[in-house]
């Protein structure tokens, strides 16, 4: 019986690994970097570039 649940935990635990290692090589590809990228330029453009303008303080 012990063995069973030790095999059974085992299991578990290599699927959920597995699962999180997709997850990251997707999350991490070059495509996904790519987008985020594209994103951040965009939303620059967008807003004037709020980021750089609002670095002189109150104004």
């Amino acid at each position: 019986m012990h063995f069973q649940i030790t095999n059974t935990m085992e299991n578990i635990h290599n699927w959920f690994v597995s699962a999180v290692n997709t997850f990251s090589d997707w999350v991490w590809s070059p495509a996904m970097v790519a987008l985020c990228l594209i994103a951040a330029f965009y939303f620059s453009f967008c807003t004037r570039f709020v980021q750089v303008r609002r670095f002189g303080g109150d104004g």
